[in-house]
């Protein structure tokens, strides 16, 4: 798709500017140019990606847009920079952007910074009460998932669901990716917490825990199952990543949850303590330490801290780009 930009004279001359405008900068060591959408059909005359044009263009312009490999937040490779609607002299229409790619570029790791990402930081030994109005949300493609599964997931869940209709904008499911937005304080639960604001608030905080540790099972019979745990403190997006159809390790990654919850606190402050301005912390679970790590952290000015080079390196533009566009929400 490429070659619609080269087709059209007005799109060239735009990527040429952006593309001198945005080089050399301190976060991404190379940038490309792209097609990220195009009125292409199916062979039912539906677009393959139903997205409106306009407003992808103004999203992306407004905020940029994670560039990742196979839609998985863990596998970060750059932003949308920049994008802009066109239209060819045939009638087709498509939306130019430049990507930002991190590889090869300034890299920050976590111990260079003094963070201690292993801190012993102990466990709260009380928990507030929770929202009157609390809500979870559920975030799926639904190329990616029936709706018989997600009845299936979220049919015993403890307190009401919204469920967040997303567009992956890959041409084929490879995964089954499922997202579950919820309060922090939720995950920092453990079965040695001895004091709640309420004796309603700990049966809240337990179920909440059991039906997210029963959904990792019920997602684990599924194709390539991805699933996003994310939260927020102060500002800063934290989440924990799980992958695969391994059972017993999930359970032992929910067992650890809670410490790992209040080390990602303790990480979030100690970055904004250091004038860091976390805005994404996202954490693994190691696949042979059966331990939460931090796997990178972005900053507010776009920079990644990370031990882990390998998540900042691409050798080749992803053959799907995935952006992991929100269309609509519903209860």
């Amino acid at each position: 798709m490429p070659d619609l930009i080269k087709s059209n004279n007005e799109a060239t001359a735009w990527m040429e500017e952006a593309v001198a405008a945005h080089s050399g900068g301190p976060v991404f060591g190379r940038v490309a140019s792209s097609v990220i959408w195009s009125d292409a059909k199916d062979a039912d005359g539906n677009l393959l990606v139903p997205l409106d044009p306009a407003e992808l263009v103004a999203e992306i312009n407004a905020k940029l847009y994670p560039l990742l490999l196979g839609h998985d937040p863990g596998k970060p490779l750059g932003k949308v920079l920049a994008a802009k609607l066109f239209e060819n002299a045939t009638g087709e229409i498509f939306v130019a952007a430049l990507l930002g790619f991190y590889e090869n570029g300034p890299k920050l790791r976590f111990g260079d910074l003094g963070l201690n990402v292993a801190a012993d930081v102990p466990s709260p030994t009380s928990l507030p009460a929770l929202p009157i109005d609390l809500r979870l949300q559920l975030a799926a493609d639904p190329k990616e998932i029936s709706a018989a599964l997600l009845d299936e997931l979220v049919h015993d869940a403890p307190i009401p669901i919204d469920f967040q209709e997303r567009s992956n904008n890959a041409a084929e499911a490879s995964h089954t990716f499922v997202v579950v937005s919820i309060m922090l304080v939720t995950l920092v639960w453990n079965p040695f917490v001895t004091t709640f604001a309420t004796e309603a608030a700990k049966d809240v905080y337990a179920a909440v825990r059991a039906w997210l540790k029963r959904l990792t099972e019920r997602l684990a019979k599924h194709t390539n199952p991805v699933f996003e745990l994310q939260s927020f403190h102060k500002d800063c997006r934290v989440s924990f990543m799980l992958r695969g159809q391994d059972i017993a390790r999930h359970y032992r990654a929910h067992e650890a949850l809670s410490a790992a919850a209040v080390r990602a606190a303790h990480l979030v402050e100690q970055m904004r303590a250091a004038c860091l301005s976390p805005v994404l912390l996202i954490y693994e679970f190691h696949p042979t330490d059966d331990l939460w790590y931090p796997s990178y952290a972005e900053l507010a000015d776009g920079r990644l801290i990370s031990d882990n080079t390998a998540l900042v390196a691409a050798e080749n533009l992803p053959s799907g780009l995935s952006l992991g566009l929100n269309l609509h929400t519903r209860r």
